[in-house]
């Protein structure tokens, strides 16, 4: 089966000459020491060029890469986008698509799991962001994306999980799995008889609590008023006895 293939690449321009750089990977990491592709010069920051599709995405604050004169942060990458960058200069390169034959598996329904296995991703992805095992910058920017109204659920998963490789057999994968699972399951438990019930325990909790505070404020109100009656009483010679059998009507 006949399908379009195409190849992304890097032309690096700098102090060091020139070069180029395959990306023939989905994530590759351009920056100072330590990076997958070293800039000799820089000492902050990082930039990721994403393969599928192809994007850069700043790391690193102020100062950093600029593409065709604005500033980088997140951009969508296009054949001949030119990326300058501490006295480099980044060409990302694709060449047209190429028309290759494609042998088809005997049982390709068996075979594509794509929803499930993009359910799995994306509820992975959410179970190392809220475990706290997900790479900081990666859900910092996620979650502004989310504020921003740029979310997309694929998206994130798929970066989330390249910046943290764990094992789906993780121990704190299964934990949180199976307290997760128990939770659905009592679900409807809460929604029926038992947690009609439960929602009743819990109101004539609140209503006898409030009751409890409410007798409490009468007394402190009932007590602060016969101090001031004593008090009364002692400094000013003050007698409350006509004015209580006025009110009796004595």
């Amino acid at each position: 089966m006949p399908c379009g293939v195409s190849k992304h690449w890097i032309e690096i321009e700098g102090p060091k000459g020139e070069r180029r750089v395959e990306l023939d990977r989905a994530l590759t990491r351009i920056g100072g020491p330590g990076a997958d592709v070293e800039l000799a010069g820089v000492r902050r920051g990082e930039m990721q060029v994403w393969n599928d599709p192809p994007k850069a995405v700043w790391l690193g604050g102020a100062d950093g890469p600029r593409l065709d004169g604005a500033v980088l942060e997140e951009r969508h990458l296009v054949d001949g986008d030119v990326i300058d960058w501490n006295g480099w200069r980044l060409r990302f390169r694709e060449s047209a698509p190429e028309a290759v034959l494609e042998e088809l598996p005997r049982e390709p329904r068996a075979r594509a799991a794509t929803p499930t296995a993009r359910a799995w991703n994306r509820l992975k992805a959410g179970l190392l962001v809220e475990q706290g095992i997900a790479d900081p910058r990666t859900s910092k920017r996620w979650s502004d994306a989310v504020v921003r109204g740029e979310f997309d659920a694929d998206a994130a998963a798929r970066e989330l999980l390249a910046a943290t490789p764990i094992d789906d057999a993780d121990p704190r994968l299964e934990e949180r799995s199976a307290r997760l699972l128990r939770d659905f399951l009592m679900t409807p438990v809460h929604r029926g008889v038992r947690g009609a019930s439960r929602k009743v325990r819990v109101a004539g909790k609140r209503t006898a609590a409030a009751a409890v505070a409410q007798f409490v404020i009468v007394g402190i109100i009932l007590g602060m008023a016969f101090v001031g009656m004593v008090l009364a009483r002692l400094k000013w010679d003050t007698s409350f006895d006509g004015w209580i059998d006025a009110i009796l009507g004595r």
